[in-house]
C-alpha cells in the first residue's frame, strides 16, 4: 500500500510478527489497508504533505489542520505580492538635499542609505535589477556602488558627466560606458566627440575592459548603452570613422554589438552588409532590447528600426515623417524608451503625440495622459510588473521640489510615490 503512513506499515508489520502462529489464517496487510480507509480525509492531506499521522483528539487534528491551512494562505499572499522575489529595494531616488533613499515599491519603508553633494545636472542613480545595489554618480563625476544597506563596494572617477552606464540582467555587474572628450574641430560647430571605453564592474570591486577599436567615438549625449536580457550580449551607438571629426554637424553613428564571452566587437547597422566599417549614410541611436531578444533602435528621422543580430538585417517597425532637414535629428524622431515587462508594447517619445505606448505587433501607437487629458513631463519612465502602470517623475518648478509618482495607464489617475524627490529608478 503506497498510501500507508510509517505508522501504519510498523502496525502491519508488528502484528505480522505476533500472530504468525495464529491457528485462524490472518493478513495483517488487510487490517493496515482498513485503517487507511478509516483515515479521516484531512489525515490524508496531512500525510501526503509529510506532517505524518495525527494520533490526537479530533479538536487538536482540527487546530493543526487550521494552522496548515493558515500557513499556505500567507506564501500564497507572499507568492502575489513578490515578497518571495530575490531583492528588497525596488525603488530608489535622491532627495533634493542629497539624500539617496530606497524604498519598497509602493514608495513604503524608506530609508535613507547615502549622500551627495549638490544634486544638480549630472547626478545619475540606476538600481539593479534584484534591487540589492545601487549605482550613483555625484556631480563631480563620482560613480559608487553601493548595497541596498549603503554600504560601498566599489567607487571610481568618471571622465565626464555625459557616461551611460546599466546593470546586467542578474544584478552581478554593471557595464560603464566613459571616456574623455576630444578636442573640438575647428568646424565641428558646438558638437563634442567621446573617446570611450567599455568597462564590466562587478558588485564585488572585479574590473574588466572590453576593447573597443581603437578609434571608437560617439557624439556628445549620443552614446547609448544596452545589455540584453540574457547578459551574452551588449549594443553601444558610435562610429570608428575618424574622418569624420573634420565634418560640421553631428556624426553618423550605428549600432555595434559586443559578445562577452568571446569580448568580440562588430558592427550591425552599416549602409549595407559587408560595407567597410561606420560608412553609414544615417544616425543610428537608443539600442533596446526586448525581453526575447530581439534589438531595436531608432533611426534619425526616419522611425524605429529592428536589426538581426547574426545577419544585420534592419527592417523599420516604425515610421514617422522626416523633418525638412535631413541633416539633423529633429523633431520627427522616434525614441524608445522602455518596453513593457512582457515585450509586446513600447514607451516611445512620439514626435506628433507625445509619449505614447507602441504596439510592436502592428505599428500602432496611443499617447498615454492623465485623467485631465494633459501631457506628462518629459521624465525617466518605468513600467510596473503587470504592465497596466507607468513610474516617473516629475520635475523641480519654481513652486515645488518635484516627486516620484505612479499613473494607470488606463485611468490616467496618479499616485505620489515619493514627494520631494528629483532623480529616481524603479524596478518592476
Amino acid at each position: 500500500m503506497t498510501d500507508m503512513t510509517p505508522f501504519e506499515q510498523r502496525l502491519g508489520e508488528r502484528l505480522g510478527r505476533e500472530l504468525a502462529a495464529s491457528v485462524r489464517p490472518f493478513d495483517p496487510a488487510a487490517i493496515a489497508a482498513t485503517a487507511t480507509v478509516r483515515r479521516s480525509a484531512s489525515d490524508r492531506l496531512l500525510n501526503r504533505l509529510a506532517v505524518g499521522p495525527l494520533p490526537m483528539a479530533p479538536t487538536t487534528r482540527r487546530m493543526a489542520m487550521v494552522g496548515l491551512a493558515t500557513l499556505l494562505a500567507l506564501a500564497t499572499v507572499a507568492v502575489a505580492v513578490g515578497i518571495t522575489r530575490p531583492g528588497g529595494s525596488r525603488l530608489a531616488f535622491i532627495r533634493p538635499n542629497g539624500d539617496v533613499v530606497v524604498a519598497a515599491s509602493d514608495g513604503s519603508g524608506q530609508t535613507v542609505i547615502d549622500r551627495v553633494e549638490s544634486p544638480v545636472l549630472f547626478t545619475q542613480l540606476v538600481l539593479a535589477p534584484d534591487g540589492e545595489h545601487l549605482a550613483v554618480v555625484d556631480e563631480s563625476f563620482q560613480l559608487v556602488i553601493v548595497d541596498r544597506t549603503g554600504e560601498p563596494t566599489y567607487s571610481t572617477k568618471l571622465e565626464s558627466g555625459f557616461s551611460r552606464f546599466e546593470w546586467s540582467p542578474d544584478g552581478q555587474r554593471l557595464a560603464i560606458f566613459d571616456g574623455a572628450r576630444l578636442p573640438l574641430e575647428p568646424r565641428s560647430q558646438g558638437y563634442p566627440r567621446i573617446r570611450p571605453d567599455l568597462d564590466l564592474v562587478s558588485v564585488g570591486g572585479g574590473l574588466e575592459t572590453a576593447l573597443l577599436p581603437a578609434d571608437f567615438f560617439f557624439d556628445q549625449f549620443r552614446g547609448d548603452l544596452a545589455w540584453s536580457p540574457d547578459g551574452r550580449w551588449i549594443a553601444v551607438t558610435g562610429s570608428v570613422d575618424t574622418g569624420l571629426l573634420q565634418l560640421p554637424g553631428p556624426s553618423p553613428s550605428t549600432v555595434w554589438i559586443l559578445d562577452i564571452a568571446n569580448r568580440g566587437f562588430r558592427e550591425l547597422t552599416p549602409s549595407e552588409p559587408g560595407a567597410r566599417p561606420s560608412t553609414a549614410d544615417h544616425r543610428d541611436y537608443h539600442p533596446v532590447w526586448l525581453p526575447d531578444g530581439r534589438l531595436l533602435f531608432t533611426r534619425c528621422n526616419s522611425g524605429l528600426w529592428q536589426v538581426d543580430r547574426e545577419t544585420g538585417v534592419s527592417t523599420r517597425i516604425f515610421e514617422s515623417i522626416p523633418t525638412l532637414d535631413e541633416g539633423l535629428c529633429g523633431g520627427s524622431s522616434v525614441n524608445p524608451i522602455v518596453p513593457s515587462p512582457d515585450g509586446a508594447r513600447l514607451l516611445i517619445d512620439h514626435p506628433a503625440q507625445g509619449l505614447s505606448i507602441l504596439d510592436v505587433a502592428t505599428g500602432t501607437s496611443l499617447p498615454v495622459r492623465s485623467a485631465d487629458g494633459s501631457t506628462l513631463p518629459t521624465s525617466r519612465y518605468r513600467w510596473t510588473m503587470d504592465g497596466k502602470s507607468l513610474v516617473f517623475s516629475f520635475p523641480a518648478t519654481p513652486l515645488g521640489m518635484g516627486s516620484v509618482a505612479i499613473i494607470d495607464i488606463a485611468t490616467g489617475e496618479q499616485r505620489v510615490l515619493a514627494p520631494d524627490a528629483r532623480y529616481f529608478d524603479y524596478v518592476p
